[in-house]
């Protein structure tokens, strides 16, 4: 099985790939876990694109890492690689909804993960924090612009903004994965998706979901993924 993973920062593996170990934007997570694990896959091929502020590529541990500045580069990389599955980690941030938009009119099927829906973290950004600590004055506002800081309210504009991407994209999803069941309901609440609801556990009621438009289809995923692991 061929999938495409795209991660919107640069991880370790492909930084140390790709000769950019000292990169600012290098970030991992439990991605590099996950990672190494389906690396033991042996029927796999799962080639990692990752968005980043330098052009470069490299293989290391049978992986091959693709780092692009320029999601206008999406498009070109499918119809080259064409894999089974283009997997999107990140589904808040602009290269997601421009992945699935590129995946889609490439005829390739598109998987969402989530972890920690936007809305709910931006309805709970504040929570417990008096009002009057939520609203940053004149004041503050300017000496941020020269001082760059976390103002409680830019934060939670950045989170709102967020979160109407990450609906956006997931209205449109035909298949979404994570792995909490607050997740889960999150995905499930959100209006515009418009479909009915299949979940499907791929690890565990709490630790991994599946929603799909239909319940033949979900099983068998399902059943796929379980095989591979």
């Amino acid at each position: 099985m061929h999938i495409l993973w795209l991660v919107r920062t640069t991880l370790p593996q492909a930084a140390a790939a790709c000769g950019l170990a000292g990169a600012s934007d290098v970030s991992g997570s439990w991605l590099t876990g996950q990672l190494a694990a389906l690396r033991a896959c042996p029927d796999l091929q799962l080639p990692v694109l990752c968005v980043g502020k330098a052009d470069a590529d490299g293989t290391a541990d049978g992986v091959h890492y693709r780092v692009v500045r320029d999601t206008a580069a999406f498009a070109p990389l499918l119809q080259a690689e064409r894999p089974d599955l283009v997997h999107i980690w990140g589904t808040e941030f602009d290269p997601a909804a421009v992945m699935a938009d590129a995946a889609r009119a490439s005829g390739l099927p598109v998987l969402f993960s989530v972890q920690g829906v936007m809305r709910d973290c931006a309805a709970h950004l504040c929570d417990g924090v008096p009002e009057k600590y939520r609203r940053s004055g004149a004041l503050w506002h300017a000496i941020d612009k020269i001082i760059p800081g976390e103002l409680l309210d830019n934060m939670q504009a950045s989170f709102d903004a967020l979160a109407a991407k990450e609906a956006a994209a997931l209205a449109d999803a035909r298949y979404v994965t994570g792995r909490t069941a607050f997740d889960r309901a999150a995905c499930a609440a959100l209006d515009d998706m418009g479909v009915a609801y299949m979940v499907g556990s791929l690890a565990g009621d709490d630790t991994a979901f599946l929603v799909m438009r239909d319940t033949e289809s979900a099983a068998s995923f399902c059943e796929e993924i379980k095989e591979m692991l």
